[in-house]
């Protein structure tokens, strides 16, 4: 009978998804962990892969429409019943003779003995009642991650999509679930190991059948010509969308291993000014090169068979910043370049010393903010608001606050932030040195510096114009929590046109903030405080808060910068304004 794919756990919070496109059709044999459709979720865009190989039946779904964990995908005949075919007819499967006999225990194995549609392409079987646990995929752009800790043992029994351990990514720390149910017999990694995706994890113990990856004995060890033309057809078949490298059906270290190798990506193949087909990558990916005006054909993919991920074309734009002169295509998907230190003195010769390891969020944090500093002329232009009006009416409507998040000065402060936006738009943009372009933004997603005590981050509010001031406080108040329990996903952290840091709580009269590129501005604020001011010719107490503004001088001039602070400055001592124009 049929296989049945459904789709699987979108991941902790995530319970719908868009179907952004199919990449399938009706009738196409697909491999095991091919991908067949990308998703797209209020956070990200991700693409889904087929655990199941075989021929495509039927397609329930379509592109646009909205899809639960659960919802029927496709009806895939499996592999077994999809090689009947060849096996009746090999006179008309005459390519076949040009390709070498391989074994493919996957294209062996019975419809009956598929794996479960909603496990993940990262999950494999090794027999017997044993499925090895691969790490899946992380998301667009994350390599690797760190073993925060794990909360089972050798012999604990798990239940299926039960949390297994929790992974340090650079910005945020995920648990991670096991589809799988049964005993743990074998845990692979340890407390601290960078992993990535396709690394085995747990070996388990478990009465389900046999994933449709397991074929017998008998069957491991066979191998005709058609199988392989089978192989190579759906190998060549999916040049829009390369597979990854993997050993199909068997152990990576098996003498009888298919291994799928990687190619090159479309556009290497064809002069680049013909572009018959588009760059391998993803929505996202393709959202953030238009807006940093980057030609994805100029840019080297890093991810599986050469697929452009948003780090490469951000490490690309800095590698263009920076002027070097080596290849786009040779450097455009290394990491930013640390800045270089002289040696350190023996410090033990002075007293005892003691050695820390640096997180992978302080590490990502210190490497982003030398290249800010490197390459963005600062400029901070500082001012005083009085906030006296805005305080007391802040204070009252705390005080018969019955419920909800408190507003505070930050929220207070990304209203004045988006209207002195909308009026100095290059404020919300971003540089393009490439083709010396300032891009601006027609979105105000604003990022705000949460301090923790695993460092600092600065997840971001969307659409705050459309926003109320509650619906913001409702907003952080979430995120700043979230952040504190280390729950962030890394779509938190992106799309940000503009930053504000309050160091108000804890102290301070004035202090210059770095920008976050690839903005161009950052707002600090320090802690208000009583003031002798005259007003009207007259001395008034009155309270003053301090404003930083650090900007990028290739963008912003500081005659506008200085109009930008006052403009900010005016609404948070005028409420009324501030209502008005926000």
């Amino acid at each position: 009978m049929p296989i049945e794919f459904k789709l699987p756990n979108l991941g902790e919070g995530i319970k719908s998804a868009d179907i952004s496109t199919i990449s399938v059709k009706e009738g196409d044999v697909i491999e095991p962990d091919q991908n067949v459709m990308e998703l797209e979720t209020d956070k990200a865009v991700v693409e889904l892969p087929c655990p199941t190989g075989g021929k495509l039946l039927k397609i329930h779904v379509k592109p646009g429409q909205t899809v639960t964990p659960g919802t029927l995908i496709f009806s895939i005949e499996g592999n077994g019943a999809a090689d009947a075919p060849a096996k009746a007819a090999p006179a008309k499967s005459a390519p076949a003779a040009k390709a070498p006999p391989v074994s493919n225990a996957a294209s062996e194995a019975a419809p009956a003995q598929a794996a479960p549609a909603s496990k993940p392409a990262a999950a494999t079987s090794s027999g017997g009642g044993t499925q090895v646990f691969k790490c899946p995929n992380l998301g667009e752009g994350i390599k690797s991650a760190d073993v925060a800790g794990i909360s089972v043992k050798v012999g604990d029994t798990i239940t299926e999509n039960q949390g297994i351990m929790e992974l340090e990514t650079d910005k945020a720390v995920v648990e991670l679930p096991c589809p799988f149910a049964g005993q743990i017999t074998q845990i692979h990694v340890k407390s601290g190991a960078t992993i990535k995706p396709g690394d085995e994890l747990l070996t388990i113990s478990t009465s389900a059948p046999a994933d449709a990856t397991e074929a017998a004995p008998a069957e491991a060890s066979s191998g005709t010509p058609q199988k392989a033309a089978q192989t190579t057809t759906s190998a060549t078949a999916k040049t829009a969308n390369p597979p990854m490298t993997k050993s199909v059906g068997v152990q990576a270290d098996s003498p009888t291993a298919v291994t799928v190798a990687p190619v090159a990506s479309a556009a290497a193949m064809v002069p680049a000014s013909e572009k018959p087909a588009p760059a391998p990558a993803g929505p996202a990916t393709r959202r953030l090169a238009r807006q940093l005006s980057v030609d994805l054909y100029q840019v080297a993919g890093s991810g599986p068979g050469g697929r452009i991920t948003m780090d490469d074309v951000q490490a690309y734009v800095r590698q263009i910043m920076e002027g070097s002169k080596t290849s786009p295509k040779a450097s455009a998907a290394a990491p930013t370049s640390k800045v270089t230190a002289p040696p350190l003195p023996d410090f033990t010769q002075f007293g005892s010393v003691e050695r820390k390891t640096m997180s992978r969020l302080a590490k990502t944090a210190a490497n982003n903010l030398s290249y800010a500093w490197q390459t963005i002329p600062h400029v901070t232009q500082n001012d005083l608001a009085d906030v006296t009006e805005l305080e007391a009416g802040r204070k009252r409507h705390t005080q018969n606050q019955k419920s909800g998040a408190k507003i505070t000065m930050t929220v207070l402060a990304i209203k004045a932030v988006v209207a002195a936006l909308k009026q100095y738009p290059h404020f919300n943009a971003s540089l393009d040195t490439n083709t010396d372009e300032v891009i601006l933004k027609q979105y105000y997603h604003v990022g705000v510096a949460v301090d923790t005590e695993f460092g600092l981050v600065v997840p971001v509010i969307r659409d705050v114009n459309h926003k109320s001031i509650l619906e913001i406080a409702s907003e952080l108040d979430v995120l700043a929590s979230k952040a504190r329990d280390r729950k962030l996903s890394p779509s938190d952290f992106q799309g940000g046109t503009f930053t504000i840091t309050n160091l108000g709580g804890i102290g301070g009269t004035t202090f210059s903030p770095i920008v976050n590129w690839p903005e161009v501005a950052i707002l600090g604020m320090s802690r208000a405080k009583q003031q002798l001011v005259v007003t009207d010719g007259e001395p008034k107490v009155r309270l003053m808060l301090p404003l930083s503004l650090s900007y990028d001088h290739r963008v912003i001039n500081g005659a506008d910068a200085a109009r930008f602070i006052t403009k900010v400055s005016g609404l948070l001592a005028d409420p009324s304004q501030l209502l008005i124009e926000s």
